[in-house]
């Protein structure tokens, strides 16, 4: 979320600041954070037509493929942070025609992002399983599976109009599906929504 409304340098300027504080203590787990948060910053930064170009996936990848190697070598398995890898640089590869990798890791962070749902706790509902549907949503759309997509991003805005009502966190759910509407051609619904 920081990424999407950060400006791009003074976002940049923190985490590679924190990243290399990361790297002088040995904090490999920060340092995976940083750089995985840094590959998420150029993917959100792209506004090619393409959706995400070339310059971009090679920006993006060099935090990424770090962080993946640091977190495989960690024997990560679970968390956001490993999630968020996973689906970006999965994203990545299939862009750059390495499909089959790109979808087994896209796929990986759908098994992380789908264990809290499995496993949730009711009393924890918008903290877990709505946090869930949203990351779900995401990496759907980042597979272009955009009826699924569709799908987690009304179950997520369901969830927070419930508890949530008039909500900054609500109005970012409507737009969620307003862009899987839209993904789905579904364009006076999701016009709808996006205005």
């Amino acid at each position: 979320m920081l990424a999407k409304m950060m400006a791009k340098f003074n976002y940049r300027a923190v985490y590679e600041s924190l990243a290399e504080k990361c790297r002088e203590m040995g904090d490999q787990q920060r340092l995976a954070e940083c750089l995985t948060s840094l590959g998420i910053k150029e993917i959100f930064n792209c506004t090619c037509t393409t959706g995400l170009c070339d310059k971009a996936i090679e920006r993006a990848r060099r935090c990424l493929d770090e962080a993946h190697d640091i977190q495989t070598d960690r024997q990560v398995n679970k968390g956001n942070s490993r999630a968020q890898c996973l689906a970006k640089l999965g994203r990545c590869l299939v862009r750059s025609r390495y499909t089959e990798r790109g979808k087994a890791m896209i796929e990986d962070a759908i098994r992380i992002r789908n264990a809290p749902i499995e496993t949730r706790d009711d009393h924890d509902k918008e903290g877990g399983e709505n946090v869930c549907h949203v990351m779900q949503g995401a990496t759907y759309n980042d597979m272009a599976e955009f009826e699924a997509a569709e799908e987690y991003a009304k179950q997520a805005l369901r969830i927070r109009r419930e508890l949530l009502a008039d909500h900054s966190d609500t109005t970012k759910s409507l737009f969620d599906l307003g862009v899987a509407l839209k993904a789905n051609k579904k364009f006076k619904e999701a016009k709808d929504l996006l205005e």
